[in-house]
């Protein structure tokens, strides 16, 4: 009885804990409480995202449904619908290394099952997360930027951009509309907006044109101008927009504005 109490204890101090610092980005490391093939988990409000070397995995419930349930609606079925899909980054290197950066304050605590072996206590989460030479000279960096999920490829000099290719795998549609990528599921919707390209020439930002391709659920990158091969170019989709998700980030993750078909916000 007593190990219970104390147990409890120690999963409500983690709750606490975390509240405190719910207005980071938490990208979890993996310690041995996922699978081996995990680096990192994001939490959602309504799923997960888990980044796994060259592949993420995204995971999303009925958001509504799952509100209401937290919020002790006892009439609903209790089971919910999901839809999970993969980003495969085609030909990235399989020992691309992941990277936390920007730690949190706080940390999480997983006492799952009766086996204490394999408890893990004190799991850090990070603001940022880079995976370094995910192609040959080039990088990839995942943040929060205003309560949206955001990533930067960085191709270093001796990089090419025409190497990054997506595969987005179990997906309902993938389509391209005024420049945005829409990924469909049978659960909502998620909007990579069209990306912003950009090099720092004589400490000036100069903008270089990109434009997504997509073909065959596969996406990539067109530069569609001459640029400095010499320096880093940055590829920079302002944000990914999950448009069934919204919500406070009390529930982690919270969205507030996307696109209409026609590209207006």
């Amino acid at each position: 009885m007593k190990r219970f109490i104390l147990l409890a204890a120690l999963i409500i101090l983690s709750k606490i804990i975390f509240g405190q610092a719910s207005s980071n980005a938490q990208f979890i490391e993996n310690k041995g409480q996922f699978l081996s093939n995990v680096d990192f988990k994001l939490p959602l409000n309504a799923g997960d995202v888990y980044f796994e070397g060259n592949t993420i995995t995204y995971n999303f419930y009925e958001k509504g449904k799952q509100t209401a349930i937290r919020h002790g609606d006892s009439t609903l079925n209790p089971i919910t619908k999901g839809h999970a899909y993969k980003a495969h980054f085609v030909g990235a290197n399989s020992t691309c290394i992941a990277k936390g950066e920007l730690k949190n304050d706080n940390f999480y605590n997983y006492f799952l099952g009766s086996d204490s072996s394999k408890w893990k206590s004190h799991v850090n989460s990070y603001r940022k997360i880079g995976f370094t030479n995910l192609y040959n000279n080039i990088n990839i960096k995942f943040y929060k930027k205003t309560k949206h999920l955001k990533y930067d490829l960085i191709i270093k000099a001796g990089g090419n951009p025409d190497d990054i290719k997506i595969f987005y795998e179990g997906a309902e549609k993938t389509s391209l509309t005024n420049g945005h990528l829409h990924i469909n599921t049978s659960v909502g919707k998620v909007v990579e907006q069209s990306p912003y390209a950009y090099q720092i020439i004589n400490d000036k930002e100069v903008k270089i044109a990109c434009e997504y391709v997509l073909k065959q659920d596969t996406l990539s990158f067109n530069i569609t101008q001459p640029y400095d091969t010499t320096k880093e170019l940055i590829i920079d989709p302002p944000i990914l927009i999950f448009s069934t998700y919204t919500g406070s980030f009390a529930d982690n993750w919270g969205f507030t504005a996307t696109y209409d078909d026609l590209g207006n916000m």
